[in-house]
């Protein structure tokens, strides 16, 4: 075992539960958003379904391109996990739902450099036991 892997598990364990939340924030304030942007019931399930549609589109083009390969893994988390969360912010400036849900995509897209490469990078951490770490 690599020493200082279980105090790594730690922070990318936290940084991951961060980033994350990003994809749950606008379900907090979906009642707001929905009388605000005066949503239609499609509207509606555009909103609930933009995240994971931007992480399966981002997740496609990191895949294709090797993002986390061509670059440090550990950098490409870090800048994925802040532009995630500025574009989880402009949802406060957005005033049209075309918008709010565009900015959705785009942190969808961004949380797909977030969780694969915190993947890679713990089984950087745990060589001989990645298998079993990453499936509990």
């Amino acid at each position: 075992m690599i020493p200082g892997s279980w105090i790594a598990l730690v922070w990318i364990g936290l940084a991951e539960l961060c980033a994350l939340s990003l994809w749950f924030s606008a379900s907090v304030i979906a009642p707001e958003l929905i009388q605000v942007w005066n949503l239609s019931s499609r509207s509606e399930a555009w909103l609930s379904a933009s995240v994971p549609i931007g992480f399966v589109i981002g997740a496609l083009v990191s895949s294709y391109f090797g993002i986390a390969d061509r670059f440090n893994p550990r950098k490409v988390l870090a800048v994925s996990a802040f532009l995630g969360a500025l574009l989880n912010f402009l949802i406060i400036l957005a005033d049209q739902a075309f918008f709010g849900i565009l900015l959705r995509i785009l942190t969808g897209v961004s949380l797909a450099g977030v969780y694969p490469t915190a993947v890679k990078i713990l089984s950087q951490w745990f060589p001989k036991n990645a298998g079993l770490l990453l499936a509990s």
